[in-house]
């Protein structure tokens, strides 16, 4: 025996809020691999998906960067730079791949919902042309 059963499909609002991104983060860090305890710039740049426009003169845009596995782990707040441009030195500890992602809760930028910059740290013994 088969029934068919009626059902009424609608959008459900909380996950279309969600789903509406209101800043795209551009990563422009340039150099992939850096070194270990070597002060490092780290740029990204915080626009307005749909026009372009730079979000600029944010005061709580923030970096989270942690070495894999998570075993350590660096939150610095950034510095605007101008025409949406935000700004964070740090430099790793140890050699290994880190991940860095950028946060701002005033424009509901979250971690968990971006893709991180990847950049690996290499000792003084290894040539930058490594992978």
């Amino acid at each position: 025996m088969v029934h068919c059963f009626n059902l009424a499909v609608r959008s459900n609002p909380a996950l279309k809020k969600r789903a509406e991104k209101r800043v795209a983060m551009q990563s422009l860090v340039a150099e992939r691999i850096i070194r270990v305890n070597e002060k490092v710039e780290l740029k990204f740049k915080l626009t307005d998906p749909v026009t372009g426009k730079a979000h600029e003169n944010l005061t709580d845009v923030r970096i989270v960067a942690f070495l894999a596995p998570g075993v350590w782990q660096r939150r610095q707040m950034a510095t605007a730079s101008g025409d949406g441009i935000y700004t964070v030195t740090t430099s790793p500890p140890e050699a290994g791949i880190y991940y860095v992602f950028v946060e701002c809760p005033s424009l509901g930028l979250l971690l968990n919902e971006q893709r991180p910059v990847i950049l690996q740290a290499v000792g003084a013994e290894v040539s930058k042309e490594s992978p």
